[in-house]
């Protein structure tokens, strides 16, 4: 854990990889993106939604 962060790597593949799937989660036809979350809270403090 004592890793310095200026030697800290980055797959940019896999890291782009792994952008392209979340935007397919919740994809909209007009290109966005649709991810509606709903924690304990959101429930609590909307609770007709």
């Amino acid at each position: 854990m004592a890793e310095s962060f200026s030697t800290l790597r980055v797959n940019s593949d896999r890291m782009l990889d792994t952008f392209i799937q979340l935007a397919l989660i919740g994809a909209t036809g007009d290109g966005g993106v649709s991810r509606a979350t709903f924690s304990e809270r959101v429930k609590f403090t909307n609770p007709g939604r």
